[in-house]
């Protein structure tokens, strides 16, 4: 019996729709691969920002009341915009901050100074500018072309109950500002009692369009070209001293 087998034309038109499936595979997993990769270091994006706002938090929190007067510095002043420096004296008693030199920690009475320094695109800290140099290093954020996050924004404002909070120009309060905190009442070396004063710190970051997390909006609402992912801490600080 003669059994026919596939012609020339049947077995190229065959090889091409076998091509045409091939290939759209091979498009599928590539798209789905780059949507994967993309979520991840959006993931790591957001991440990043929760670490760096802790970092502050504990700082915060570390700060130094003297005389009844919290040691944190904001230029330019609030409500004026974004706060390109942020100076917070904190209690530092760990004689390895001060690379194991005593003499320098006793000098300085145990306290630290965090200087945090914002410029469009990234957010830097030197954790003691008292070692002799001022030497921001970069935080979070980045300022080349193919970041994956880059600070727009960097807001601290102090936040007692007489102090007022930043507004949009509208006049309405930012997206998803906290209410205010209860100031807490810290005992001094001495046993005085001061009240300590809370402070808000937000950061709003830019990552790539498409991302699952944040909107295409401002901490005012109004409508960016990126997703915007928007953050805000509140804390006090939490030692006090006399002198």
């Amino acid at each position: 019996m003669h059994v026919r087998g596939f012609s020339l034309v049947e077995l190229l038109v065959t090889l091409a729709i076998a091509m045409v499936v091939l290939g759209g595979l091979v498009l599928s997993f590539r798209s789905q691969y780059g949507t994967y990769k993309l979520e991840h270091r959006r993931t790591d994006a957001v991440q990043d920002m929760e670490i760096a706002l802790e970092m502050i938090r504990q700082d915060i929190e570390n700060g130094l009341v003297v005389g009844g007067v919290p040691q944190i510095t904001i230029q330019p002043a609030p409500p004026a915009g974004p706060t390109t420096d942020l100076w917070i004296e904190v209690w530092e008693p760990d004689v390895a901050f001060w690379n194991n030199d005593a003499n320098l920690q006793q000098n300085n009475n145990y306290r630290g100074l965090r200087h945090y320094q914002f410029a469009p695109g990234v957010l830097k800290l030197d954790r003691n500018t008292r070692d002799g140099a001022d030497s921001p290093q970069p935080l979070i954020g980045d300022t080349g072309p193919k970041s994956y996050l880059k600070v727009v924004d960097f807001q601290v404002w102090p936040a007692g109950p007489n102090d007022p909070a930043p507004t949009c120009p509208n006049g309405r309060p930012y997206l998803g500002a906290p209410a205010k905190m209860i100031p807490p009442t810290l005992n001094d070396e001495s046993g005085g009692q001061v009240t300590s004063k809370p402070y808000v710190v937000m950061l709003e970051v830019e990552v790539p369009v498409g991302s699952r997390f944040g909107q295409k909006r401002d901490h005012c609402g109004n409508p960016t070209q990126l997703p915007r992912v928007i953050r805000y801490l509140q804390a006090a600080p939490l030692n006090a001293v006399s002198r």
